[in-house]
C-alpha cells in the first residue's frame, strides 16, 4: 500500500501492517521477501507488528485479510468497529484472503497476486476513507 501511495504522490498518508497474532519484532518470511523483491519492493527491514489499541484507536481504517481477524479486532476494539472492515470489501466483494506463512513459494505467489489485484480494484474506495472528512470513529 505504501508503495502504491508513493506512485500516487500522496505523502500524507501512511499505511501500517500489523498482525493480530504477529510475533512482535519477527522477521518477514523468506518467501515474503523473495515475493516482494520479485515486485522490485525491499520488505527485509520490516518486522512484525501486533495490533495495539493505539494502532486501531489513530486508524482512520484498520483492514483484516480474513472475516475471523475482523470478527477478533471489532470485538477487542468495539469503541472502533466501525473502521474495521475486510480487505475485499474494498473492491466490492466479500471472501478472506488467506495467510500464506509456512506454505510454498506458489502460494505466497498467489496471495501476492490476490492482494495487489484487491488493492488495484479497491483503492477508490480506500482513498475515500482514508480522505473523508469525517472520519468513522
Amino acid at each position: 500500500m505504501n508503495e502504491r501511495l508513493k506512485r500516487e504522490g500522496i505523502s500524507d498518508v501512511r499505511a501500517r501492517s500489523a498482525g493480530t497474532w504477529a510475533a512482535e519484532g519477527a522477521l518477514p518470511p523468506a518467501h515474503t521477501v523473495r515475493v516482494m523483491a520479485e515486485r522490485g519492493i525491499d520488505v527485509r527491514g520490516h518486522r512484525a507488528h501486533n495490533a495495539a489499541g493505539m494502532d486501531v484507536a489513530g486508524a482512520l481504517l484498520v483492514l483484516g485479510m480474513t472475516r475471523y481477524h475482523v470478527e477478533v479486532l471489532r470485538l477487542d476494539f468495539a469503541a472502533h468497529a466501525g473502521k474495521i472492515l475486510l480487505f475485499s470489501e474494498m473492491a466490492a466483494r466479500r471472501f478472506d484472503v488467506p495467510d500464506p506463512y509456512g506454505s510454498s513459494l506458489a502460494s505466497y505467489r498467489q496471495v501476492a497476486n490476490v492482494i495487489v489485484t484487491l488493492l488495484d480494484q479497491g483503492y477508490e474506495r480506500i482513498m475515500a476513507y482514508l480522505t473523508a472528512e469525517d472520519t468513522v470513529a
